[in-house]
């Protein structure tokens, strides 16, 4: 039974930016840090009023300073991997880590290796949360063919591949990596989402990675553009990101590999993004998370279908 009982009570909310070293960069994630009365009917009230692709609920962190118990609920993705390092935010300070048992996953009261997730705030507040390794191997693509379903030159995608093939990652979702020469060809606004359907469809991946090592940023390890498999444009997708860096180890074609990587995305889309993916024993992807509202929120109750 939720404690709250009239349109008066309030919650504390913020919005934050995660993969955004600036404000209104990146994923757009809600935090709730006191959640734990709000009902779900509540929770998705809330959700529907912040807007925010992902929504984290801290339901508690008080029977240990490394142990942290939340909810999320999403928009578009599935792992609720930024609301995470969101959540990371807010609540830990530079050096620490903990881990975060979500309700969400497990359903239960009690946080098990399934459902939860060890996050680290590094010294410079960037942030990382663990990820399955993905399979990684080559695929072979006709290039011309390729290149017009994209709507791209052919020589954009046939240059790079005579030094480095295509290749396919499988893990939570799979995706089809595609290296391009220039930066240029990527900024190319009519890359035909009917093109990118079509080649998911043929090798049977969740989406579709089109990068390249040109860079915006000096210190960026490549530019990237992820489309799901109707081909839409992802913003900042974590688990394309660690496939792109596995399909690269695989490949042996960064050096800096095992090591990190900083991949930048969604320039295009008009929400810059920089993700950081560590690869060694165990692979993480994270970034910086920027604060861009902070304020308390009207919560109705469990029997008002009042907006907020």
């Amino acid at each position: 039974m939720s404690d709250f009982t009239s349109i008066d009570d309030t919650v504390t909310v913020q919005l934050t930016d995660v993969f955004s070293r600036e404000p209104y960069g990146g994923l757009t994630v809600g935090v709730v840090p006191e959640a734990a009365c709000l009902t779900e009917a509540q929770q998705q009230t809330i959700v529907r009023e912040l807007g925010g692709i992902e929504t984290a609920f801290i339901t508690s962190n008080e029977s240990s300073p490394d142990q942290i118990r939340w909810d999320w609920v999403d928009t578009e993705n599935e792992r609720g991997d930024a609301a995470a390092l969101a959540v990371a935010a807010y609540a830990l300070k530079p050096g620490e880590q903990a881990v975060l048992y979500s309700e969400t996953e497990s359903g239960s009261d009690t946080g098990s290796e399934s459902d939860s997730r060890r996050i680290n705030c590094n010294a410079d507040s960037g942030l990382s949360v663990q990820m399955d390794t993905p399979e990684a191997s080559f695929a072979e693509i006709d290039y011309a063919a390729v290149a017009t379903q994209l709507s791209l030159p052919a020589e954009a995608l046939s240059e790079v591949g005579r030094s480095l093939s295509p290749g396919v990652t499988q893990a939570e979702k799979s995706f089809l990596h595609i290296p391009v020469v220039f930066l240029e060809s990527l900024r190319t606004p009519g890359i035909q989402s009917t093109g990118i359907s079509k080649l998911c469809q043929q090798y049977e991946t969740d989406g579709c990675c089109l990068f390249t090592f040109d860079t915006i940023a000096a210190h960026s390890t490549l530019h990237a553009r992820w489309f799901d498999a109707e081909g839409t444009e992802l913003v900042a997708a974590p688990v394309a990101a660690v496939g792109c860096a596995a399909y690269l180890q695989m490949a042996e074609a960064v050096d800096s590999l095992p090591g990190t990587m900083t991949i930048e995305a969604s320039h295009f889309a008009g929400t810059p993004s920089h993700l950081t993916v560590t690869v060694g024993d165990s692979m993480a992807v994270g970034g910086q998370v920027v604060t861009t509202l902070q304020g308390t929120i009207v919560v109705p109750s469990d029997d008002n279908d009042e907006i907020i």
